[in-house]
């Protein structure tokens, strides 16, 4: 395949994605790729395959890069924690069995969420759109050694507000408790000890 017959694929393509950036478009190189390939079949470029290669090119022809677009920034004092976690916290584990000592994590699962890198040109600021709301907050546990996961806790507010197409279904591993978080934890806390 000659490069002149690509530049109307290329030029089309570039154009569309300054577009979607302006527009704060999540994109990635396969949405790339299969948009190329549609515009290469709208023009007649029948030799067009959209490989790897030519991603790479085309990226680096015009520029563009992947770029985190949210995320949060550590707040927490790395020396404080290091030294903590040096002195005192060896000390006090060493008391324990690896199986009896366990660590658990709150994470929210945004179900409705677009992915946080796209593609940008460089020098292009990595801004994000608005979170969407709708996600549920799961807990995670399992024991040091890895020899017992805990049953995925699925932790519902009630002042929460879902999609009209999303369903919750409760089991024995779902807590639903009004807010404040505060009572939620201390709540979720009795129950973890309860088992």
């Amino acid at each position: 395949m000659r490069r002149l017959e690509t530049e109307d694929v290329d030029r089309a393509l570039f154009t569309w994605f300054k577009d979607a950036r302006s527009k704060n478009v999540p994109l990635s190189g396969p949405i790339l790729v299969e948009k190329a390939k549609e515009f290469a079949e709208r023009l007649g470029v029948t030799s067009f395959t959209g490989s790897t290669g030519w991603l790479d090119r085309f990226k680096s022809r015009h520029g563009i890069v992947m770029k985190r677009i949210c995320g949060e920034s550590a707040a927490v004092c790395q020396e404080t924690t290091e030294g903590w976690k040096d002195t005192q916290l060896k000390k006090i584990l060493k008391e324990f069995s690896p199986d009896d000592i366990f660590n658990a994590d709150e994470t929210g699962l945004f179900f409705k969420c677009l992915p946080n890198r796209t593609l940008a040109l460089k020098g292009e600021k990595g801004t994000g759109g608005k979170i969407p709301k709708e996600r549920i907050t799961l807990l995670v546990a399992a024991n040091m050694s890895g020899t017992e996961k805990l049953p995925l806790l699925t932790i519902v507010l009630l002042n929460r507000h879902f999609s009209s197409g999303f369903r919750i279904k409760l089991n024995q591993n779902a807590l639903i408790w009004p807010p404040p978080k505060a009572k939620l934890m201390y709540l979720l806390t009795q129950t973890i000890r309860c088992d």
